[in-house]
């Protein structure tokens, strides 16, 4: 993260997320993410239209958008609940992506959805 009085990498701001990626920075909009993905030191940001490469912790992003209707699904995937097409096997669609689900995540995300589905 970066030092006091810096915009961090990510940020939440109501429905926005502020990005920086390289030495900019672009508001997204929470609706149009598709998943985030880790990378080694990097996240991929992807959206309906654009990719951003930046940096922060899964753990991080995880926190600051499980309260806004995404999911972790595996140590590498987090995904919006409400871009979720199907789910066959271990593979998460959202449209033509698929998105591996996690074997330590897959029980804990099973039982998530069964509560929101019933």
């Amino acid at each position: 993260m970066k030092t006091k009085g810096k915009i961090k990498n990510i940020s939440s701001f109501n429905n926005f997320l502020f990005i920086r990626s390289e030495s900019d920075v672009y508001r997204v909009n929470i609706d149009d993410l598709l998943y985030i993905k880790s990378s080694g030191n990097t996240l991929i940001v992807q959206t309906v239209s654009n990719k951003f490469i930046t940096y922060a912790t899964m753990m991080y992003v995880d926190n600051l958008l499980s309260k806004k209707g995404f999911y972790r699904v595996s140590r590498s995937y987090i995904v919006p609940i409400s871009k979720i097409d199907s789910i066959l096997g271990n593979d998460i669609n959202i449209g033509q992506i698929k998105i591996p689900l996690g074997g330590l995540y897959k029980q804990a995300f099973l039982e998530f959805l069964s509560k929101i589905v019933s």
